[in-house]
Parts: C-alpha cells; sequence; structure tokens
C-alpha cells in the first residue's frame, strides 16, 4: 500500500470531542488551511505522517496522510497485502499525542480516503526490467490513459494520466524501485529485498477521492470477481457518501482488482515477445500477402521503420488482433516477458526478500 490521504468532515459538528482535543497553538494559518508550525519536529519519518487542518472547509475537516507500510514495516519497498485499520489509527494516535487526541475519534469508517496510492512491485530479471519499462515508453497512449512528463523517461520514470486535472483522473507513474530506495538512501543495497541480478519496476497508481467515490459507486468497494463486472448498488445519497472509507480501501481484493484493472489497459496482461518472434507469429495467424500489412502495421505502432505509414483503421484493427491472439502488440528486444498478474504477483511472497 502507498500513501493515503484520509479525512474527517465536520469536526466541529458531528466530531466536535476529537475537534476539542486539536492543539491550535501548533498550527500556522495560510491560504484557508491550517497546518503544523514545524513540519520536521512532527513528521514521523517511517510513517511518513502530515496533518492538516481546514476551519474554513465543512466546518472544519481534518486531513491527515500517511503511508501504512511505512507504518508497519519501516519502509514502503514491499507493498502492503492488506492492513488492519484500526492498528494503523492506533500507531498514528501514538504518533500525534499533543497534536491530537485520535482515541476519541470515531470508527474509521467515518474517515474518507480523499487520496490512495496502490502500488504493484514486478520483480524481473535486470534485463527484463529494463525491456518492460523501454516497452511501456513506447505507449503515448493507451485507452484512457496519455503518457506526461516524458523529460522524465530517459532518467528512468513514466507518468500516465486519465486527464489533466489531477484532481479529476487517475495518474499512474512507473519506475525502478530499488533504484529509487538506494537513491534515496532508503537502503544502502538491494540484495537485502531481491536476489542478485533481479530489478523491481513499480507500478504505481494515485486515485483521487472523486474516482474512489466513481469506483465505489460502482462496485461497492469490488469487482465481482466471478463475472468481471462491477455490481450496482441501490441506497440513498448518505450510503454512497460512506464509501469509501478507510476500511473500504484496506480491502485487498478492492486493491488488487484496481492495479490489476490498469494493467490491462496497458496490456501488461498479454505475452511480450522479441520482435522476430512476434513476426513469426504474424506469419502464422495471417496469410501472405497480408501478413506483410501486419507487420508494417506492427513496426509502425514500435517506432520501427516501415514503408508507408498505415491508416488509423488498419493499425486499429491489427493492433486489436495481436492482443486478442494474446500477444502484446509491442515487441522487447530480446527478452519474453509474461502476462502480469497483480494476485500472483502480491500473492507470491517468493518474489521478495
Amino acid at each position: 500500500m502507498g500513501a493515503v490521504v484520509i479525512t474527517l468532515d465536520n469536526m466541529e459538528d458531528r466530531h466536535r470531542d476529537l475537534y476539542n482535543t486539536m492543539n491550535l497553538h501548533l498550527f500556522r494559518y495560510k491560504e484557508g488551511k491550517t497546518t503544523l508550525h514545524n513540519h520536521s519536529e512532527y513528521i514521523d519519518r517511517n510513517g511518513m505522517f502530515i496533518i492538516r487542518h481546514y476551519p474554513m472547509l465543512n466546518y472544519g475537516t481534518l486531513w491527515i496522510k500517511f503511508n501504512p507500510s511505512k507504518l508497519l514495516n519501516g519502509n514502503n519497498i514491499v507493498p502492503l497485502l492488506d492492513f488492519n485499520p484500526s492498528q494503523v489509527m492506533g500507531i498514528l494516535g501514538d504518533l500525534v499525542k499533543g497534536i491530537i487526541d485520535l482515541s476519541v475519534a470515531p470508527p474509521t469508517r467515518f474517515f474518507k480516503a480523499s487520496e490512495i496510492e496502490v502500488p504493484l512491485n514486478i520483480c524481473l530479471t535486470v534485463k527484463e526490467a529494463q525491456e518492460l519499462y523501454d516497452l511501456i515508453g513506447k505507449i503515448e497512449t493507451m485507452g484512457q490513459f496519455r503518457q506526461y512528463n516524458t523529460e522524465f523517461a530517459d532518467a528512468g520514470t513514466l507518468y500516465f494520466k486519465t486527464g489533466r486535472n489531477n484532481d479529476e483522473c487517475i495518474r499512474v507513474k512507473i519506475y525502478f524501485k530499488m533504484k529509487q530506495a538506494v537513491a534515496k538512501s532508503i537502503i544502502s543495497n538491494s540484495n537485502s529485498y531481491i536476489n542478485q541480478g533481479k530489478d523491481i519496476i513499480r507500478f504505481e497508481a494515485t486515485l483521487s477521492r472523486r474516482w474512489i467515490n466513481r469506483l465505489f459507486t460502482k462496485s461497492l468497494g469490488a469487482y465481482n470477481t466471478n463475472t468481471g463486472a462491477y455490481q450496482t448498488i441501490l441506497g440513498s445519497e448518505e450510503a454512497i457518501e460512506a464509501l469509501g472509507s478507510l476500511d473500504d480501501i484496506a480491502d485487498m481484493e478492492f486493491r488488487l482488482n484496481l492495479i490489476q484493472d490498469i494493467l490491462n489497459q496497458f496490456n501488461l496482461n498479454k505475452r511480450m515477445i522479441p520482435k522476430n518472434m512476434l513476426m513469426r507469429e504474424i506469419e502464422r495467424l495471417y496469410p501472405y500477402p497480408l501478413n506483410t500489412t501486419v507487420k508494417d502495421a506492427i513496426r509502425h505502432l514500435n517506432g520501427d521503420s516501415h514503408t508507408k505509414r498505415p491508416s488509423e483503421t488498419t493499425l486499429y484493427k491489427y493492433r486489436k488482433e495481436i492482443l486478442d491472439a494474446g500477444m502484446h502488440y509491442l515487441y522487447t528486444d530480446t527478452c519474453i516477458i509474461e502476462p502480469i498478474s497483480a494476485h500472483e504477483i502480491l500473492c507470491d511472497s517468493a518474489n521478495l526478500i
């Protein structure tokens, strides 16, 4: 689990007891919100803890940001499968003594998740990790996602999002996790976490409150794993508003299904193979001379030279048919990368440590 932002609304009304425990002398007013005077003094480095209070919003909204993995494991290298919300709130309560008394806070289901990061560690050989990263880097647009901040691609980080406004979109960040951890002095070397010759591609999705509301309104917190479809809910506006709480986003199935859905949108649930193998598969699937047209389309999608630019209709048709055949239309250099399953990765403890 990556960082989580939770909020508690109407503190001066429904949760006055909690509001009254806040040490307002520790806060500084700025631009409609109050923040702690000295973040370095009150932020727990292991928990990545940040706290703010918005007195002019919803009659006083408490805003807390933390990382469950850091709280429970000491770092965020290994994502959590799930966590106990009450346990996490207990740890947070110990960290914020003197700031606010969370022991009088309402149950965790009253805390809304305003932003969540859902990470996935894809553990591969060093060569496979680099080729997977290069393959994803070829993607300009995929489904709802569009690549942006491309100036950081050569430095080892890819960025995608579904819209222009961060509050209205899902953002995806893809990077080399172990290199980042060493660069930030989180660890001295990667051998304590993965076998020598291995590397980790971190696939990290960030959702705003608007998207959290959308997903939970449609699905009651998780996809129907039997049908692969969203469930429809019936209920009052109050019931819908209560969805997406800290309890909801702590659910393992919700996170696994969410990250798998995004992986599928990038077609990483397809087999990724080298160019020569993909061309042979095209020859097997299509007769000559049609297969030359298909090859030109695939070369174009991979940024390779070809005789002429295929039409958008041709590109769409053969891209879809290759994907339907179980293969990614973007090819690797030399490696074969099998379809990526969030369930298999996160449920296989042998991938890490």
